[in-house]
C-alpha cells in the first residue's frame, strides 16, 4: 500500500514530441502546456546557461547565443543530448510551477513522428535516459498513437518496455 502511495507522489508527465512542439501533459490535474522545442543557450567563460526555451527562444540574438532544435533532425530522435536534457527540464519546472512536492515525476516520454518501422532499442534507451536527465524518477518510451490520459497505467507500460 504505501508502495503504491510513493508511486503516485511527484505525479505522471505525458511527454510528445514532435520536430516543430513539444506537449507536456499533467496526467493528474490533465494540465497541457505546448511549446515550439527550441531553447536558447549563452556561452561565456563560465560555461553555458539557459536564457530561454520555448517560443520565447525563437529568434533570440547575441554575441555567444545559440538557438537550438535539439529534435530537429531527419533520422534519429534528437541530435543533441544536453540541449534536449536542458529543454526538458525546463519544461517539466514549468509544469510543475506552484506545486510543491519532494519526489521528482514519472515520464512517459512519447516520440510522435519520423518512426516508421519503430523505434530502435538504442533510440528507446537514449530517450528513456533524456528524460531521466532532465529530472524524471522513473521514465518509459511510448510508441505507436497518442495515448489517452484517461486511466493512463504508468506500471503496465513500464512492464511492456521490459
Amino acid at each position: 500500500m504505501i508502495g503504491n502511495l510513493i508511486k503516485g507522489l511527484g505525479g505522471l508527465l505525458y511527454v510528445q514530441i514532435w520536430k516543430k512542439r513539444i506537449r507536456v501533459t499533467d496526467a493528474g490535474s490533465r494540465k497541457r502546456s505546448e511549446e515550439m522545442p527550441l531553447i536558447a543557450i549563452e556561452s561565456d567563460a563560465k560555461g553555458q546557461r539557459v536564457v530561454a526555451v520555448g517560443q520565447r527562444a525563437r529568434g533570440l540574438r547575441g554575441p555567444h547565443i545559440r538557438e537550438i532544435n535539439p529534435f530537429d533532425h531527419p533520422r534519429v530522435a534528437f541530435e543533441d543530448f544536453a540541449a534536449a536534457e536542458k529543454l526538458l527540464r525546463a519544461l517539466f519546472e514549468k509544469n510543475r510551477s506552484g506545486k510543491f512536492t519532494l519526489f521528482a515525476p514519472r515520464v512517459i516520454i512519447h516520440p510522435m513522428e519520423k518512426f516508421e518501422g519503430g523505434l530502435t532499442d538504442i533510440e528507446k534507451q537514449a530517450l528513456k535516459e533524456l528524460a531521466l536527465s532532465a529530472g524524471a524518477r522513473e521514465a518509459v518510451v511510448c510508441e505507436g498513437a497518442e495515448l489517452s490520459m484517461n486511466g493512463v497505467d504508468f506500471e503496465a507500460l513500464k512492464r511492456k518496455g521490459d
